[in-house]
This record gives C-alpha cells, sequence and structure tokens, in this order.
C-alpha cells in the first residue's frame, strides 16, 4: 500500500478520508492547484470531501486543492445517488429542486430516478443524465445507465389541499382574524422561470405583488444580496395583525 492522506497531508480528517491510499498526485505550480487520486474503502459524502479540500487549500496556501475518489465498482449502490446529484450540481447541472423527494433504484447497471416534482425533460437538456454517468464511470470505473421515471412532466402533479392554518390575535377577550387574501392572476411579467419546474402563466399572486426577480439558490445568498427571491414549498404560515390593523 502507498502512501495516504494522513500520510501526505497530515491529521484532521476523518478516519475513511485520512486511511485512503492516494495513487496519483497532481501540482500545478502556475495554477497553484493540487490534483489528488484517493481510493477510500467506503464511499464518502461529498459534502465532507468538499469541506477537506477547503481546508487542504487553506493548509497548504494553494488557491485549490481536488481530491478524486476512486472506488471499488462493488460500493457503486442508489445510497449514492444523493452524492451523485451533488457532485452533478457542482458541475454546473441546474438540479434546483427536481431531486426534492425523489427516490433511487440501482440494479443491474441501471440507476432509476424516480421523480416526485416533475422536470424530466429539463434535466436531459442539461445533459443531468450525462454528467452522472461520467462521475460514476471516474469514481468507480463502471458504465451505467440514468432514467428518470415518476412524475417527469410539470403537469403530471396532482394538485395538492392547501393545509387549513387559523390565525388568532388575541386583544383582551376578543379574537380577530386577518383578512383572507386577494388572489389574482400572476401572469408572467417577466418573471424568469428558465430551468425551473414552475410555470408563471399559471400562478397566482396570494400576498404581496407580482415577483419578476429570479429565484436564487440559497448557496448563493450571502450579506450582499440584499433583497432576493426563492421558491418551495411553504410547510407553515403565520401571519399577525399590526397596530394598524394590516397582516
Amino acid at each position: 500500500m502507498g502512501k495516504t492522506v494522513y500520510d501526505v497531508f497530515g491529521a484532521g480528517f476523518s478516519d475513511e478520508i485520512a486511511s485512503s491510499e492516494i495513487i496519483g498526485m497532481n501540482i500545478d505550480l502556475e495554477r497553484r492547484e493540487v490534483t489528488a487520486k484517493i481510493a477510500p474503502k467506503k464511499t464518502v459524502h461529498k459534502k465532507e470531501l468538499y469541506s477537506v479540500q477547503k481546508e487542504l487549500a487553506l493548509k497548504l496556501g494553494v488557491k485549490n486543492v481536488r481530491l478524486i475518489p476512486v472506488y471499488a465498482s462493488s460500493l457503486m449502490s442508489a445510497d449514492y445517488f444523493n452524492d451523485i446529484a451533488f457532485e452533478a450540481n457542482m458541475r454546473g447541472v441546474p438540479i434546483n429542486g427536481f431531486f426534492a423527494g425523489s427516490k433511487a433504484e440501482y440494479e443491474n447497471g441501471v440507476l432509476k430516478i424516480e421523480l416526485a416534482h416533475g422536470g424530466a425533460d429539463i434535466l436531459i437538456n442539461s445533459r443531468c443524465d450525462i454528467v452522472m454517468r461520467n462521475i460514476v464511470r471516474e469514481e468507480f470505473g463502471i458504465e451505467i445507465a440514468v432514467e428518470f421515471c415518476g412524475i417527469t412532466e410539470v403537469e403530471e402533479i396532482s394538485k395538492r389541499e392547501t393545509a387549513g392554518v387559523s390565525y388568532s390575535e388575541t386583544k383582551g377577550n376578543s379574537v380577530s382574524k386577518p383578512r383572507a387574501p386577494k388572489v389574482v392572476p400572476f401572469g408572467n411579467g417577466g418573471f424568469d422561470t428558465t430551468g425551473l419546474p414552475i410555470d408563471a402563466s399559471q400562478m397566482e399572486v396570494v400576498m404581496g405583488r407580482p415577483i419578476k426577480q429570479r429565484p436564487m439558490k440559497l448557496c448563493d445568498v450571502d450579506m450582499q444580496s440584499g433583497r432576493v427571491v426563492i421558491w418551495g414549498d411553504i410547510f407553515s404560515v403565520e401571519s399577525r395583525e399590526t397596530r394598524d390593523g394590516e397582516s
């Protein structure tokens, strides 16, 4: 066995990463980048791997460190689906919320992804299946097929019943309820939904004004972002009446 991550980079990492053998390394002095192929005995979550890369870059004083895991082909399973999706997203595939609530099965060289929110056409057009196949080839050394099934189109999604939420504001012995929001057509109004499994023309404004700004990924929001737009499922709502009677 050759040198391990621990032997070359020292302590400070999980046992699985620290004990991984380094089977190849390239140091680019001009770009200040270090690339190393490592062979963990078990699959490592991508978020942990990216965190280690960031730590190593700071420790070594370089611009970037990339650790490429090389696994035994027998370790490939549906349990690694979320990590494949994470890596695909890091490579520029607009995963967004398409895989939320999805399930994966892997059998006979086929990774079947059962979608819950549609968007299969967008994923295919963005070459998501090809990128995922490439990731598996690089890390496990095998060729697989990637298929999307389940609810593949946004139109297939059944209308969800809106959960009733009671609102109350106690003032002495009186209870006041906020006025029901006025529902108006959303229209497009310049709202850019490209790459998202939503159709602005079918939406309605429940509260506030029509949205025109393109939604951002939460991972891209920082202190300098200011007011931003995000999209997703609303699980609960709380509304309180203010002194001027607004809610």
